[in-house]
């Protein structure tokens, strides 16, 4: 796990080149479109000096409202997407979590965590991948649903960019994920088809459960020192 002083220096690192790219892009577009720093300063309500020290990344402090506003201005729209990264900072229930599944796995499974997605230059991993023979499952690990949708969208793409046989959501036993998976249930049943009962028993047998689903797991507390 790293550091908070390595992780705030990573940050701030990436924050300066992302800062860089921005105002180099931002520079192009509005050079291609034939347009003065005055006048796209006057459109985005900003200052010419100011969108200057964008451009040439003096504005570090720039807002994601001022690049957005900026790019419009000058024919861009601004993206951004959060993906996870490797030695990424885990909170301990998620790791406990993960502890509990691989506890009731047999001992001839194969077992790996923060397994990267094999295509050069994506940062994101899976939390943990497991080897039953040929089958290759794919495990996310969730301590709390929030937007189910969208979390399983991401899990789904992972497991498809990683070439995993199949995907595992794991849950958090809690009584708010009951909740938001019952709600949400209608509309994912056809994509994780099986529950936890079919599930955890292929697994403790070492056996490919035949599809995707997922399974609540209460947390294993890890034992108190004495």
């Amino acid at each position: 796990m790293p550091s908070r002083q390595r992780v705030q220096s990573d940050a701030a690192f990436r924050a300066h080149a992302l800062t860089r790219a921005m105002g180099r892009e931002i520079r192009a577009a509005r050079l291609a479109a034939g347009l003065s720093q005055r006048d796209v300063a006057r459109a985005a309500a900003s200052s010419q000096s100011r969108l200057s020290h964008i451009e040439r990344s003096l504005g570090a402090n720039a807002t994601v409202v001022e690049f957005s506003v900026i790019a419009n201005v000058v024919g861009l729209k601004l993206v951004v997407n959060f993906y996870p990264v490797l030695n990424r900072l885990r909170d301990g229930p998620q790791l406990n979590l993960l502890e509990t599944l691989r506890a009731q796995l047999p001992a001839t499974a194969g077992w790996r965590t923060e397994v990267p997605v094999p295509i050069p230059g994506d940062l994101r991993a899976l939390d943990a991948v497991i080897q039953l023979g040929r089958c290759r499952i794919a495990v996310e690990a969730w301590t709390r649903l929030s937007d189910v949708q969208a979390q399983l969208r991401s899990a789904a793409l992972k497991r498809r960019d990683a070439g995993a046989d199949r995907l595992l959501v794991l849950l958090a036993d809690t009584r708010h994920n009951r909740l938001a998976w019952q709600q949400a249930s209608p509309m994912v049943r056809s994509t994780l088809p099986l529950e936890t009962r079919a599930i955890m028993a292929a697994l403790r047998r070492g056996r490919d459960p035949g599809g995707d689903g997922v399974a609540f797991l209460r947390i294993r507390r890890p034992p108190t020192a004495s």
